[in-house]
């Protein structure tokens, strides 16, 4: 995925960043409209990759105006990007916030050929890619998944997973192929 790619979705940080951490950031780059602190919601980013969303608080006090400065979400910004890019300035930002910050959430990934596609997330200090992987009906390892996510569910034992598992990838196969074997 080094080629054109779009990106949907977006990554929630808990706690959210503060304003210190924000300026430290990677992905920090100012923007002219927002250094002066107008406007409620800011968003500080490149021209292109992920970008930060930052929320602006004002508060009333008796000695005047508090500023709060928060960064709980992350979008990608662009179209057709180089998905290497992207998962740099994601590496980056995860290695720099994972440990003190969790990630929720994820972004789909589509390239230009419609078998390119996979979620991203960041996991601790690491960004995971993880891509679709077909399981053919009649294939002994999608026998072994559909069992496993039963038995992992608490729901069955090992061996009524086992057959149960069967039952729904034979029932499955004979949709698919029309009741050709």
């Amino acid at each position: 995925m080094s080629y054109a790619t779009r990106f949907y979705g977006k990554l929630t940080i808990e706690p959210p960043l503060n304003w210190k951490e924000i300026k430290q950031s990677e992905a920090w780059e100012g923007h002219p409209d927002h250094r002066s602190g107008n406007g409620s919601a800011s968003i500080f980013s490149r021209r292109y990759g992920i970008r930060l969303v930052m929320v602006t608080r004002k508060t009333e006090t008796d000695e005047g105006v508090t500023i709060q400065r928060t960064c709980n979400e992350v979008e990608v910004v662009g179209e057709e990007l180089r998905a290497d890019e992207v998962l740099d300035q994601l590496r980056q930002l995860a290695s720099q916030f994972g440990a003190a910050h969790t990630f929720h959430g994820w972004f789909d990934a589509q390239g230009e050929r419609a078998d390119d596609t996979s979620k991203i997330k960041i996991v601790g200090t690491e960004v995971v890619q993880e891509r679709p992987v077909p399981l053919w009906p009649g294939d002994g390892a999608a026998l072994a998944v559909v069992a496993a996510t039963l038995v992992n569910r608490g729901d069955w034992e090992s061996g009524e997973a086992v057959t149960f598992a069967g039952r729904i990838l034979g029932d499955l196969h004979d949709a698919l192929s029309g009741g050709r074997s």
